[in-house]
């Protein structure tokens, strides 16, 4: 025998080291790269919400279009993938995905030129937005493939008992991307120029476009690499023709149920990455002003969101709104949506109509706050401006606290009809875009000591744990407990971090050759963060931003049932254990 050849006790005990002696650690390493990647885009992905909230007055559950574009290109290519990961093997698959990924990153170009053509009014909004929804759905459908292939790739380079454990090692990866998306994409999405004003829609390309060179750089290297094809454990016998077993995989509940718990899943985990700037933009406690100085000051700003509940005396509003009463609500008026007008003109007074008038107005009327300046001598003639008002207006450049400014003004001109309190500390969009990086941190954390944990106790168990313990977490938040309400956000973070691979392992245990298949299906489920975040962001709109982490909780049930159940659904004992229905 070669005295090359690792010793058994080195093969027990190694999680890269196949039975036949080979070591697949490098490969598996070339592999982890993938989930950086994919987490990257998906943490752009995560802060992109806001932003187009901004730029193009949307309400939360209209933002959420971002998720289903981005996830409806998982659901679409799932199975193409599935398919060609078959007849490509890993390697091709991979490669194919890459150039997809690549050309969904230059797609941005063109989409920006786009977006300068909406606002010279030659194309419209929705134009330019359905541009960006192209990018964002091309990418995935790239990542998808990645997805696909990586996933499971990583259960079998090495003995099957560490699947689980490799695959978190390997979604660990996807944690750091996750940290740096969110610092990225505040740098481009939020940046503006020395007056204040907004330039993320200019330079909103340019992380894409680097992602895509660097995705064909890393083509080129899986292409030259060794990435071997292997075969997943056929523990099921799913590939002999024996009598009395069936050969599908729909005939294996712990399949079928982990279908379903990744949907749940990933539908909670897009809905809190996607809302996390407006929870903490809106829901935070006040800030201190002890916390305020130099190196804070893009992360710390004086509120002056609108939000729907500070149109106190709605019915007096729509009336000067429509009837343009006044110079101020004549302006105001004009420069309001055309849908908004028309629900002014059709406003009856119920409490249907007046909740999602609320929510249209309050975005409409911040679109204003943020974009324009107010103030006009001849405008504001008949108005009794306050102190602050005055003081603000008599500094060199007012333009430089234009938001708060618009506010105090839009205040005076409504006592009773928009409330205001002046001088609350909160959270810029580019702070709680850079804290989604801390709520990463958590996850990768989680990842870590996750992949330690695996190794010491039933993945199943872990899992329904963690479910458990995030429905908490979700419920204490839509209490709405101040701080620690916030902590819950985070530890929310960290309790998620080990679901996806998780449920990927568990769901895909003991299905031989035909785990790609089921991978594929699994990917499939991706779709659930296209179809709930927008009814989170719906109920958002009608209540508030922590009343929307229920949706989440109600996801994390099941999630935490399945964990529980997974021995009697899949009849073993635990991942490590080979003692299934229909084996040896």
């Amino acid at each position: 025998m070669s005295t090359n050849q690792p010793s058994a006790d080195t093969q027990k005990h190694s999680m890269f080291v196949m039975a036949d002696g080979r070591n697949l650690m490098l490969t598996f390493i070339l592999v982890s790269s993938l989930f950086l990647l994919w987490g990257l885009c998906n943490g752009m992905i995560d802060v992109m919400d806001k932003h187009f909230q901004d730029e193009l007055g949307l309400t939360k559950s209209q933002s959420a279009w971002v998720q289903f574009a981005h996830y409806l290109g998982y659901f679409l290519m799932a199975m193409p993938a599935g398919w060609l990961a078959v007849k490509l093997g890993y390697k091709g698959g991979i490669i194919t995905g890459l150039l997809m990924v690549a050309a969904g990153g230059f797609w941005f170009l063109p989409a920006t030129q786009i977006n300068a053509l909406a606002q010279a009014g030659r194309v419209s909004a929705t134009t330019a937005f359905i541009a960006y929804l192209t990018g964002v759905c091309a990418i995935a459908a790239g990542l998808t493939f990645l997805e696909t292939i990586a996933n499971p790739y990583t259960t079998v380079l090495g003995p099957p008992r560490y699947a689980a454990t490799r695959i978190n090692l390997a979604q660990s990866c996807n944690g750091v991307g996750w940290i740096l998306g969110p610092i990225i994409g505040g740098v481009f999405f939020y940046s503006t120029d020395a007056a204040g004003r907004s330039t993320g829609s200019e330079t909103l390309y340019i992380p894409y476009v680097i992602v895509a060179v660097v995705v064909l750089l890393l083509a080129v290297v899986f292409y030259k690499a060794y990435i071997p094809d292997i075969k997943t454990e056929d523990d099921y016998h799913l590939d002999d023709a024996m009598p009395n077993v069936s050969h599908s995989i729909w005939a294996h509940p712990h399949f079928v149920l982990a279908v379903v718990a990744q949907f749940l899943y990933v539908a909670a985990q897009a809905g809190i990455f996607s809302f996390l700037i407006n929870y903490m933009t809106e829901e935070m406690p006040a800030i201190p002003a002890s916390w305020q100085a130099e190196r804070t000051k893009n992360w710390i700003e004086v509120r002056t969101k609108l939000l729907k509940d500070d149109l106190q005396n709605l019915p007096a509003l729509v009336g000067k709104l429509t009837q343009k009463a006044d110079p101020v609500s004549a302006f105001l008026a004009g420069n309001l949506a055309d849908s908004t007008k028309k629900m002014l003109a059709e406003y009856d007074g119920s409490e249907a109509g007046s909740t999602h008038l609320r929510v249209t107005l309050a975005q409409d009327l911040n679109g204003i706050v943020h974009k324009q300046f107010l103030y006009d001598r001849e405008r504001f003639r008949g108005v009794s401006l306050s102190e602050t008002t005055r003081q603000l207006l008599d500094v060199e450049s007012p333009a430089k606290d234009t938001a708060r400014l618009n506010r105090l003004l839009l205040k005076d001109a409504y006592p009773s009809e928009i409330g205001y309190r002046d001088g609350i500390l909160g959270l810029s969009d580019q702070g709680a875009s850079n804290l989604a990086s801390l709520g990463f941190i958590c996850f990768l954390i989680g990842r870590f000591s996750g992949a330690g944990l695996l190794k010491k106790f039933a993945a199943h168990k872990i899992l329904g744990l963690y479910g458990l313990l995030n429905v908490i977490a979700c419920f204490l938040v839509f209490l709405k407990l101040g701080w620690i309400s916030v902590l819950c956000v985070f530890a929310s973070y960290f309790f998620m971090s080990i679901m996806f691979p998780t449920i990927f392992a568990l769901g895909i245990f003991g299905l031989g050759v035909r785990a790609k298949k089921a991978s594929a299906f699994i990917v499939m489920a991706i779709m659930g963060g296209a179809v709930l975040p927008k009814l989170m962001g719906h109920v958002a709109d009608l209540y508030d931003m922590s009343r929307g982490f229920i949706v989440p909780m109600a996801c994390f049930v099941f999630v935490a049932c399945y964990g529980f159940l997974w021995p009697k659904l899949s009849q073993a004992d635990s991942l490590h254990s080979t003692d299934t229905a229909g084996g040896h």
